[in-house]
């Protein structure tokens, strides 16, 4: 496990507010050893990869964004697939970001507004 003490520079106006509320005195300073890691999925030719033979294949590619060090590299194909066919993940992407791992997405949203709209529409009939 790799860890960084580079500074947070970007942070919005909820994370400071939050910083202020938890009594953070340099919220720059990167503590917990936080760190963004990008995660890429793309085809390569790996010359030196025996399973492939230099044939184009998928893979998962994790580079740290402070160092720009690869901190992973993983086959993206079931292990018996000749063909190589890349295998499909689902990621989630936050509509509206939220403390803890989990966020408020649409579906939260709309179920909230067709609750109220159907209440709205029940009074108003005879």
């Amino acid at each position: 496990m790799y860890s960084s003490d580079a500074p947070l520079n970007d942070q919005t106006r909820s994370e400071k507010a939050n910083d202020k509320i938890e009594g953070k005195d340099i919220p720059s300073k990167n503590i917990d050893g936080l760190r963004r890691v990008y995660e890429i999925t793309c085809f390569m030719r790996l010359d030196e990869d025996d399973q492939t033979e230099g044939q184009r294949a998928p893979y998962i590619l994790m580079i740290d964004e402070t160092t720009s060090t690869v901190l992973g590299l993983y086959r993206n194909w079931e292990a018996n697939d000749e063909k190589f066919e890349k295998l499909d993940w689902y990621v989630e992407f936050k509509f509206i970001p939220w403390r803890g791992a989990y966020a408020i997405g649409l579906p939260h949203l709309i179920g909230g507004l067709s609750a109220a709209l159907t209440g709205a529409l029940d009074t108003c009939s005879p």
